[in-house]
């Protein structure tokens, strides 16, 4: 039974199920458990590293992007490491929040599609990019353009080269590359110190996004102020959560889960459930919109029968909100777009949850902060209008006006 398991441990992730006979569940005997199988991460060649070293000798200007390879890998300490050794400034995918804590003086945060995060990386002359993939959402369909070098990390060699370029390939686990590029680097001298480039890019960031989209910024503080520091956050689908994404700073590793890949509707509440019983001690909460919470809101019976202390924060605007602009935009019209929902605070309520509601949005914290106070789980139900982001793109969001909707 040992055989599948050191299979499904080795290289990028997967599903993986293992199908168990009839006749095997119906015998009987007495099984040797095996000690817990531990898998040893996969190093990369050491002329692969040679190769990227080099180039970052040679850098004037580096910068790094992170993906959600670096937090599998438990390469978050690595990575600071080394940026503070380069002066290298570092932005995340939407999966990599966290990798770094995004209060560092060298963190960029998720902005690299933004107008003013698109302008700085065009200053840069080298980019490592380390567990990422490129995807198309998070290059804005491959349009973002990328510095001259690239210096590319992933476990998976077929996702090397795929989508862009590179310099210098590093097949292998994120913590052992960017240990060993730590070591050959250790003479690095940086040009200059970039701490003062990324505070005011943050800032400027930050200040347009206030003047174009003041309640996505208003929705962002208002969960900040509320949020302990440790807190994980999981979002499911909903346009609140996408301003998240690009807003909120998170602090560690692990403290944010979104399904961005696949983009699966009502991913929210069972990973919330997961997310806490995995790590008990952290406060969770969950973002989600009225549509997607109603996919497993039958798992409000799970949270209450394990008495989980967990923050269900839905978003109700009675329907698809997401779906309804783009319907408008596409063909003038919305169909089957609206929910006839229930009242999730009774719904809530009727499952042995606590519940409160949010009819202001300056209520938010306030009433957040009561919730992540319960013994066991509650739901915030929020019917004030919230942010809703841009159609087509997420660079979008950063490039056209607020629009708030119900």
């Amino acid at each position: 039974m040992r055989a599948p398991f050191p299979h499904w441990g080795a290289g990028r992730p997967r599903p993986a199920a293992l199908e168990i006979p009839c006749d095997v569940l119906d015998s009987e005997g007495r099984p040797a458990l095996p000690a817990p199988l531990e898998t040893a991460p996969e190093h990369p060649l050491p002329e692969e590293l040679s190769r990227a070293g080099r180039l970052l000798e040679k850098a004037r200007r580096p910068v790094i992007w992170a993906g959600g390879g670096v937090i599998r890998a438990g390469a978050s300490n690595a990575l600071t490491r080394l940026a503070e050794r380069l002066q290298s400034p570092v932005f995340t995918t939407t999966l990599g929040k966290g990798a770094v804590p995004e209060d560092h003086p060298l963190s960029g945060g998720n902005t690299l599609l933004h107008p003013a995060g698109r302008a700085y990386l065009e200053t840069c002359d080298l980019m490592l990019a380390v567990g990422t993939r490129f995807k198309e959402i998070e290059t804005e369909r491959w349009r973002l353009k990328l510095p001259e070098q690239l210096i590319h990390i992933d476990i998976d060699p077929a996702e090397i080269g795929r989508n862009y370029g590179v310099s210098a390939a590093v097949v292998g686990h994120a913590r052992p590359a960017l240990e060993g590029l730590l070591e050959l680097c250790r003479g690095v001298a940086p040009s200059r110190d970039r701490v003062r480039e990324v505070k005011e890019l943050r800032g400027r960031i930050w200040d347009e996004c206030r003047k174009r989209a003041a309640g996505a910024v208003e929705l962002v503080e208002c969960l900040r102020a509320a949020l302990p520091r440790e807190s994980t956050l999981v979002c499911d689908l909903t346009a609140a959560a996408t301003w998240c994404h690009h807003l909120l700073e998170v602090y560690q590793p692990g403290g944010f889960h979104s399904p961005w890949g696949f983009c699966t509707l009502g991913f929210g509440l069972p990973a919330a459930i997961g997310a806490k019983l995995a790590r008990p001690r952290r406060p969770v909460v969950l973002l989600s919109g009225d549509g997607g919470f109603l996919f497993n809101c039958q798992e409000l019976a799970t949270a209450v029968e394990c008495g989980l202390p967990l923050v269900m924060v839905v978003f109700n605007d009675k329907g698809y909100g997401v779906l309804r602009p783009q319907q408008m935009a596409r063909y003038g019209r919305t169909h089957a777009a609206d929910l006839a929902g229930p009242d999730f605070t009774a719904l809530a309520k009727a499952f042995g949850a606590a519940a409160l509601r949010v009819e202001r949005l300056e209520d938010l914290s306030r009433n957040l902060s009561e919730a992540l106070r319960q013994p066991g789980p509650c739901l915030v139900e929020v019917t004030a209008p919230v942010p809703w982001p841009p159609i087509e793109t997420t660079a979008g969001m950063f490039a056209q006006a607020d629009v708030s909707t119900r």
